[in-house]
């Protein structure tokens, strides 16, 4: 009797099983924790699309904001700001313009990016926006 649930748990375990929840273990606990927001989908050319964000001057309100993308494929890219109002887009870069927050020192901004084959990239700035 004892042999033959082991090979079951072996055979459950080398198949997966386990691990995907059947057996008597949750599929919950087998999962990992999933972050926040989209997952990143991969692009489907040889170069992965990416997308740097970065914000100025220190310390003034608004900001002016750049958001560069890079590789992925397709013909273009379609960008999504958190709360920034885009002032320019052109290629694989956009503009825009982001108010701090009232009472904060500092916030963050995020920006998307997306190329024509639907793959997706994200990345965020700090924006400084008092001297306290």
């Amino acid at each position: 009797m004892k042999s033959s649930i082991i090979r079951v748990l072996l055979t459950l375990t080398a198949t997966g099983a386990i691990v995907a929840g059947y057996g008597g273990m949750s599929a919950a606990s087998a999962t990992p924790p999933s972050k926040p927001g989209r997952a990143p989908v991969p692009s489907r050319s040889s170069t992965p699309l990416s997308v740097t964000v970065t914000c100025g001057p220190n310390y003034e309100n608004p900001q002016d904001c750049v958001a560069e993308a890079s590789g992925g494929s397709g013909t273009g890219y379609t960008f999504t700001w958190e709360s920034g109002t885009v002032t320019s887009e052109h290629g694989g870069t956009s503009e825009a313009i982001v108010e701090c927050p009232d009472n904060y020192s500092y916030t963050y901004e995020t920006v998307s990016v997306t190329d024509s084959n639907n793959a997706y990239a994200e990345d965020y700035a700090q924006l400084w926006c008092s001297h306290w």
